[in-house]
């Protein structure tokens, strides 16, 4: 494909996209699985990635190790996997902050006091004219 002109500039790429994707299709057809092919990109210094479904995202081993969903205790539906933050400083641990949320609005108080620092009178003012809430 690199000596195909009808390949060479992105213009030309988007000009013949179906033979392009014919193209690649037919390429991918000789592997046996997404891995494979991905090794072959990779393994030639071409970044790429296969498409996940959630679950597999989830389930990945890289984002296993990398911590990015950590189980975490909910009150209804026992241990749940949430996402972790993305990033990592080194010597510090990556953890949630707490439980897995349970209900809308049940860390409203934590938010608008501790983390917002708004004095009682302005978060009882705020639940009062509705544009916060608690359970």
């Amino acid at each position: 494909m690199e000596t195909d002109d009808r390949f060479a500039t992105a213009a030309a790429r988007r000009a013949h996209w179906p033979a392009l994707m014919a193209e690649i299709r037919t390429w991918l057809e000789g592997f046996d699985s997404a891995e494979s092919a991905v090794g072959a990109l990779t393994g030639a210094r071409i970044p790429a990635v296969p498409m996940l479904s959630p679950e597999e995202v989830v389930n990945h081993p890289h984002l296993a190790q990398r911590h990015a969903f950590p189980e975490v205790d909910h009150p209804v539906h026992g241990k749940v996997k949430v996402t972790a933050t993305p990033f990592h400083l080194d010597g510090q641990p990556v953890v949630p902050a707490g439980p897995a949320p349970y209900r809308v609005g049940e860390h409203t108080q934590e938010v608008l006091s501790q983390v917002l620092g708004y004095k009682p009178e302005r978060v009882d003012r705020l639940l009062a004219d509705g544009v916060a809430h608690m359970p």
